[in-house]
């Protein structure tokens, strides 16, 4: 654990461009153990796979997409906040932390899961997660995943059947 810790106070100073992306996936594919807890930069707590793309950045940079960050870091308490694909739920945990109303639309089960955990790991049992897609037409489509390394990159395919797995 002392060695992940160090590698990851390097690796969140290392910038990321020039080739910065390219040292972190070299160093963490050789010393990294599948799920580790961190404290975000917003001071939530999450459970991350670090062998998925989007939770290894949370990981290791402690943030995802600051820019959307920014905009939920306005929310006051009570207000609503709907998450449209939440992924493993980052901006759901930000917006729940700063005392906001979340309704999370996740369609992948392993994500939905991931959500709840992260949720009940913080004491944010304010955080409705619906395993659904959203989409323009009403109907049934099959989930298919697209990517190995990166559990949300997902596709809602139509089909003849519901998605049945349960959260």
């Amino acid at each position: 654990p002392l060695l992940i810790d160090v590698l990851t106070a390097f690796l969140r100073r290392l910038p990321r461009g020039a080739g910065g992306y390219r040292v972190e996936r070299f160093l963490w594919d050789r010393v990294s153990p599948r799920h580790l807890v961190c404290r975000t930069r917003d001071g939530f707590k999450m459970q991350l796979n670090t062998q998925d793309f989007v939770q290894r950045t949370i990981y290791l940079s402690g943030v995802w997409d600051d820019d959307v960050g920014r905009v939920i870091r306005q929310l006051q308490p009570g207000q609503l906040f709907i998450d449209c694909g939440a992924n493993v739920g980052y901006f759901s945990l930000m917006a729940a932390a700063r005392g906001a109303r979340v309704i999370a639309f996740e369609p992948n089960p392993a994500c939905v899961r991931e959500i709840l955990v992260n949720a009940r790991l913080n004491e944010l049992p304010g955080i409705d997660v619906r395993c659904m897609g959203l989409g323009a037409t009403s109907g049934q489509a099959e989930l298919t995943l697209t990517n190995d390394s990166n559990l949300g990159a997902a596709s809602l395919k139509p089909g003849r059947r519901p998605l049945r797995a349960s959260p």
